[in-house]
């Protein structure tokens, strides 16, 4: 599966990222929870992250775009963490690919459904040699609330996900993660 997600993560972000006619572009990150469950047995981990993306630690911002209608919405999640000293270093980036479908209400308070996909690296290095990284898949959704705020240029989100990883060739293990997370966006 991991041969075909590549380029079909990639085609999926260039489709998201493309401007249309009319619409609007928002800019947010999120505050998260995860629950990081590695298939196979191996210790379970939890993780509060502020911000967060799918993954919850890793710092994130989140690039969306919708229509007048606010009914359809695609969206980049993005996240960068390193960390280095002593002569060795490690980073971890994701980039996931996303459509939220928003359910049309009269109301300023909209559930919303999400899926997505996208890729996950994870790399470590030393000044002494030794330098590994690896790249796998992810893909998962989740379900949320949505509350529009002043005059609808701000939106503040509550949203349960769950998100599976896939094994990598070298250090990435499988895994499930849950996600709950609390998110503001400002749209332009």
């Amino acid at each position: 599966m991991r041969s075909i997600g590549i380029p079909v993560v990639l085609a999926l972000c260039v489709v998201i990222s493309t401007p249309a006619a009319a619409g609007m572009f928002g800019l947010g990150a999120n505050v998260g929870f995860s629950a990081h469950n590695p298939e196979g047995g191996g210790d379970d981990t939890q993780i509060l992250g502020w911000p967060g993306n799918v993954l919850g630690y890793q710092p994130g911002i989140r690039f969306s775009y919708t229509g007048e209608a606010r009914t359809h919405e695609g969206f980049l999640d993005t996240g960068f963490y390193r960390l280095s000293g002593g002569g060795e270093s490690a980073s971890f980036t994701i980039l996931s690919g996303n459509y939220q479908y928003n359910f049309a209400t009269d109301e300023r308070t909209r559930p919303f459904l999400t899926a997505g996909a996208g890729l996950y690296w994870m790399s470590f290095g030393s000044d002494f040699g030794g330098d590994e990284d690896d790249t796998t898949f992810l893909w998962g959704g989740g379900l949320g609330l949505r509350h529009w705020v002043s005059e609808n240029h701000g939106a503040i989100r509550v949203e349960a996900r769950y998100d599976l990883i896939e094994e990598g060739d070298t250090m990435i293990g499988a895994a499930g993660v849950f996600t709950f997370r609390l998110g503001f966006d400002m749209w332009m």
